[in-house]
């Protein structure tokens, strides 16, 4: 739920920690700076300037196997947009929760958390699940009316797979909601057609 399409160029690092039971997993990306933030059409060539303001996320993963057919994973991330945010040595620490660090900072970043849970189940069906969580309103936040209003987002799908002669057949079905503010900081009226 944290890629689209809105982007021309999408570039990105991973570091993993894989043992049998514990997944770790930190991702560093950075994008080209919206065309239509900067007044571009979207059918335009565009091609980055270092010296503008451009948005990078940072994920971190950790996910716990049980069982050998259950998967529970926690994961957060920031997008921050900025000039030159990845250059910033506080990003990479596996450790750091980032909504401590970078928090509300003048609506450049965009905190986000969820959790997931995986089962694979007999006769080659497989169940996933998500939520992540964009916006969280407290009881004592809800009553100041410029506060973005609670944002979240659901998935999930059911897969089933299956030997089919000499070949494999997967057949999967996927379910998303996300609430209209979803991924949006205090933008006011977002563009209907691309958010």
């Amino acid at each position: 739920m944290a890629l689209g399409d809105n982007f021309t160029f999408q570039n990105y690092a991973k570091v993993s920690y894989v043992s049998p039971h514990v997944t770790y997993d930190m991702t560093v990306r950075a994008f080209d700076p919206e065309k239509k933030a900067l007044g571009a059409d979207r059918s335009e060539t565009f091609f980055h300037d270092y010296d503008q303001a451009s948005p990078s996320v940072i994920d971190h993963r950790l996910s716990a196997s049980f069982l050998d057919h259950f998967t529970a994973t926690a994961f957060e991330g920031i997008l921050v947009y900025a000039n030159d945010a990845l250059g910033d040595i506080r990003f990479y620490n596996p450790f750091m929760f980032l909504h401590n660090q970078f928090s509300f900072i003048g609506g450049t970043t965009n905190n986000y958390m969820g959790f997931e849970v995986g089962m694979t189940l007999p006769h080659g069906f497989e169940f996933n699940a998500q939520v992540n969580f964009d916006q969280l309103q407290l009881a004592s936040e809800k009553d100041d009316e410029d506060n973005p209003p609670s944002t979240y987002g659901v998935l999930a799908n059911v897969s089933w797979t299956s030997v089919v002669g000499k070949g494999i057949l997967n057949l999967w079905l996927e379910g998303v909601m996300t609430t209209p503010y979803m991924n949006q900081r205090q933008i006011q009226n977002p563009d209907p057609e691309f958010g």
